[in-house]
């Protein structure tokens, strides 16, 4: 989650192109600004390596619509990421639409830019809580 405040905050001093196109570089590279953790699945699990769920590229999309078009309750009521997992985990096929990308981020294309990473043997990752 990410404060309104933050965002405002970001679209009026952000200056880098790579601030600019995402949500949070920002925000991540000035810990002294803003309060900044992670958030685990309480499952504790890290998919990361075979699951992708983010917006970046027209794939991503792909996927991101196919699980909306699944998933969603015509309420309104929200779904889960448990529910999303089993969807994926279910259609290989739907997971496939944009593994080409798994691994690759912003922060992986950008880690040279940002004061605030380490570099351990996992590689790359933002140095906060």
């Amino acid at each position: 989650m990410i404060a309104r405040e933050a965002l405002e905050t970001t679209a009026r001093e952000a200056t880098r192109p790579f601030e600019r196109e995402h949500t949070t570089p920002f925000v991540w590279d000035q810990p002294e600004r803003f309060i900044l953790g992670n958030v685990s699945w309480s499952t504790g699990l890290d998919l990361s390596a075979s699951h992708r769920l983010t917006l970046d590229y027209p794939e991503d999309y792909a996927l991101i619509s196919a699980v909306f078009d699944a998933l969603h309750h015509s309420d309104g009521a929200p779904f889960s990421v448990a529910a999303i997992v089993d969807f994926l985990n279910a259609r290989a096929a739907v997971r496939a639409l944009n593994a080409m990308h798994l691994g690759s981020s912003w922060v992986s294309s950008h880690a040279h830019e940002l004061r605030t990473l380490t570099h351990g043997a996992g590689g790359a990752s933002l140095a906060h809580p």
